[in-house]
């Protein structure tokens, strides 16, 4: 996230950098964009940027910082009260972003970070079979963890589809179902384990 120098900046200053990011995304794959890129478009120098930001993943969490707040409150608003399984409230939350998204008017912006993005490996985050231990113990209720720390390793496991989503927007409907169908599948094995 930004700096607390970021944070004390006018807020047109702000909304300059976070455009200029905004308007890149909207050109261009987000592994390609570069600091220089954005001192380009903003007019804020690529030193200050880097004052501001320690890298670029910090920039670009704050460019959507909006988009997950918005998202974070949907998903509270919907798990409130509620008791889905797991694999019911992954869906919800593709639901709820892509729906932002669209609101939006991200789809250009998600398709370039989506081609762009480095997605973690599940041999990085932990063997297939502990993550398959961990979401098993949340759904019998011996996990008391907070759902996002599940929610995160179920969008390791369907990496693949959910960058087929994000990627052609266009056929996200076609995308969504064959997402759906997979984790379905998911759950299957799941209760069957």
């Amino acid at each position: 996230m930004p700096t607390e120098i970021f944070n004390n900046l006018p807020e047109e200053k702000r909304n300059s950098i976070k455009q200029a990011s905004l308007e890149l995304l909207r050109t261009m794959p987000l592994d390609r964009i570069t600091f220089k890129n954005v001192s380009d478009k903003s007019g804020v120098t690529r030193t200050s940027l880097y004052v501001y930001f320690e890298n670029k993943k910090d920039l670009f969490e704050y460019v959507f910082a909006d988009i997950h707040a918005h998202s974070g409150y949907k998903l509270q608003q919907l798990l409130q009260g509620q008791n889905l399984d797991i694999v019911d409230v992954f869906h919800e939350v593709i639901n709820i972003i892509v729906q932002d998204i669209i609101e939006y008017g991200y789809e250009d912006i998600v398709r370039n970070v989506a081609i762009g993005i480095k997605l973690t490996p599940i041999d990085e985050y932990q063997s297939f079979n502990n993550i398959m231990d961990e979401i098993k113990a949340y759904i019998d209720g011996r996990c008391g963890e907070n759902v996002m720390n599940i929610i995160e390793i179920l969008f390791i496991l369907f990496k693949h589809s959910l960058n087929a989503i994000f990627a052609n927007f266009s056929m996200r409907d076609e995308t969504i179902n064959k997402f759906k169908m997979q984790t379905e599948f998911f759950k299957g094995y799941l209760h069957n384990k």
